[in-house]
């Protein structure tokens, strides 16, 4: 029903603000639920899906020029679209684990299985850049800090479950941490493999690309020999994917096609390889062996 009231980008965004304040907070007992986070979240994922619908009568009542209304419509549309993606990936910040896994499904559901496609690249651009590699620094950073707070309090309050000690009930806690760093990770790189075309279309795509590249940076650089086996992980994940969509890329000729559009006339590929013997001088050797292969 509410869906189906929604007439404008103001009235959205109130129903999203009000959606999320029905999520438990931190202190609330385990048994405190006031609306089930599942539905809240199909109701968000609705809402979602109902941004095309939403803009298009909007700009309907306030402009009957068609061509220029196409124009705000679109902006509008974009507008919106990143509105409700960022509110997905802030919720993945929630001190519960429970919620923290259903925000990340259901941004991959938002992201990955749209029933309306965003073409736009610089769209696909901040969403990459001021969202996805965020998200994932965020998670990444509080997985390394251990446990949440809340949680320990949970674990506290609650016995260990039945054939299992202590010691196994907090490697299984912990290990649900790392796998929301490896999913966080995987969304981010399938985002970029599967709007690549789009992203690589931009006048500054070498810029965005270097950008990129150091911001991941910290993802692929060895783990210390005193980290945790956790970092050791996310660095696998990533750097894997890494090569992955770096091979993908050269093999598109999409270096060559952003090498060609760049005003400094640097080749982007060269650019790459000098960024990551920096940090990574063994990844070349491994993605040359692979290309060869």
């Amino acid at each position: 029903a509410l869906c189906k009231q929604l007439e404008s980008a103001n009235l959205f965004r109130q129903a999203v603000a009000a959606l999320c304040s029905y999520f438990p907070p931190a202190q609330a007992t385990t048994t405190w639920v006031l609306v089930p986070p599942e539905q809240i979240f199909q109701v968000l994922l609705d809402l979602h899906q109902k941004i095309p619908k939403i803009t298009r009568e909007e700009e309907d009542e306030e402009n009957g020029d068609k061509k220029s209304g196409d124009s705000k419509e679109q902006v509008a549309r974009h507008t919106l679209w990143l509105y409700s993606v960022n509110t997905l990936a802030s919720l993945t910040k929630h001190p519960r684990h429970s919620i923290k896994e259903l925000a990340l499904s259901s941004l991959r559901t938002a992201l990955l299985a749209s029933g309306w496609s965003v073409r736009n690249a610089e769209t696909w651009k901040h969403c990459i850049s001021k969202t996805l590699v965020p998200m994932l620094s965020d998670l990444a950073a509080n997985g390394s800090a251990g446990v949440q707070v809340a949680e320990k309090k949970q674990q506290q309050q609650q016995p260990p479950p039945l054939g299992a000690g202590g010691a196994d009930h907090k490697s299984a806690t912990k290990k649900k941490q790392v796998d929301l760093r490896i999913a966080a990770a995987t969304l981010l790189f399938q985002t970029f493999l599967q709007h690549m075309t789009t992203l690589s279309a931009m006048d500054k795509f070498d810029i965005f690309w270097l950008t990129f590249l150091g911001s991941i940076e910290k993802f692929m650089r060895p783990p210390k020999a005193e980290s945790p086996r956790s970092a050791s992980q996310l660095h696998v994940h990533v750097t894997e994917h890494f090569k992955n969509l770096l091979l993908v890329m050269a093999a598109s000729g999409t270096f060559k096609r952003a090498s060609q559009r760049s005003p400094s006339g640097q080749d982007l590929l060269t650019l790459t390889w000098a960024v990551l013997e920096r940090f990574r001088p063994d990844l070349r050797r491994q993605l040359q062996e692979l290309a060869g292969d």
